[in-house]
């Protein structure tokens, strides 16, 4: 049988949380599992809290600007770990990050896409008009979310919000919101 959220969160890394010590989380999970606000002070004096903990599925605000999502891949006694951290200054960016059961990384060279600014361009932006537009993007951010739901991570283009208004407003209609990426096993799959 498969860990608890509970446990995956007492077990993770100091590396993955590094502001937040053991006895702290496992404050939060005795606040949380008695339906009261799990926060807890962290080692920089934020406040850090557990927003949502399910099955196989938490989100963790580490500080005012950032989250940490763990989400567990699988059932059986080896899953998979995959966290997100998403860092909200000056817009949501995110990592994605995949460990085993014994929370040693594993790489994601061959596991999750490469996402550039083009995967979210709709086929009606071509030319000139096109590499006009997108000359103006000059940092990918983009954030990464998870749910208990779903396996599938989803792909949201934050650069968008970096943009002048004027070119926001011009490239809006030839971006798409979101990407979803779908958990095959092994692997992120971009669907299409």
């Amino acid at each position: 049988m498969a860990q608890s959220m509970a446990d995956v969160w007492k077990d993770i890394p100091r590396s993955i949380v590094p502001t937040i010590d053991l006895n702290s989380r496992l404050d939060m999970i005795d606040l949380y599992q008695a339906g009261l606000t799990a926060r807890s002070t962290t080692l920089l004096g934020d406040e850090a809290q557990i927003l949502v903990m399910g099955e196989s599925y938490m989100a963790v605000r580490t500080s005012r600007a950032s989250v940490v999502q763990i989400k567990r891949l699988g059932k059986s006694r080896k899953p998979l770990y995959a966290i997100v951290i998403t860092v909200e200054a000056p817009v949501p960016h995110s990592r994605v990050e995949l460990y085993n059961a014994k929370w040693e990384s594993i790489s994601l060279d061959k596991r999750l896409p490469d996402i550039g600014v083009e995967a979210f361009v709709v086929d009606s932006l071509s030319g000139d008009y096109r590499e006009l537009l997108l000359g103006n993007v000059k940092v990918n951010t983009l954030q990464y979310n998870m749910s208990e739901e779903s396996t599938d991570l989803i792909v949201k283009p934050s650069f968008m919000q970096v943009l002048d208004k004027n070119i926001r407003e011009e490239l809006t209609p030839y971006i798409r919101p979101e990407l979803r990426l779908s958990w095959r096993g092994r692997k992120w799959v971009l669907q299409q």
